[in-house]
């Protein structure tokens, strides 16, 4: 299971949308998110050329588009802490407030 932030997928968008990153325009990315691309080999560098997405990241890619996030049997009970939510939850109860009386009235 391929796991990328929201930096480093945007950065694999921008190098999915073009065919090379001039290193001018590399060092203008997040740093942290465009090194830990290159140390999974999603992104590589041809000299001369620029930063470009491998097929290991083209395949990151499209896994991260077609993440399925539904269930394959809706049936079963809900996670634990999701099901006791529900099962205890109960409507806060509106505070009673004391209304002072303005001054001089009586």
């Amino acid at each position: 299971m391929v796991k990328l932030s929201n930096r480093q997928f945007s950065i694999i968008e921008e190098l999915a949308a073009t065919n090379y990153v001039p290193l001018e325009r590399a060092a203008q990315i997040h740093q942290r998110a465009f090194g830990s691309l290159l140390q999974r080999g999603y992104v590589a560098y041809k000299h001369g050329r620029g930063f470009y997405l491998t097929q290991d990241g083209r395949d990151a890619r499209v896994e991260f588009l077609e993440t399925d996030i539904y269930r394959k049997n809706p049936t079963l009970p809900l996670a634990k802490f999701v099901d006791s939510l529900v099962r205890d939850y109960k409507p806060r109860k509106r505070a009673n407030v004391h209304v002072m009386p303005a001054k001089g009235a009586a």
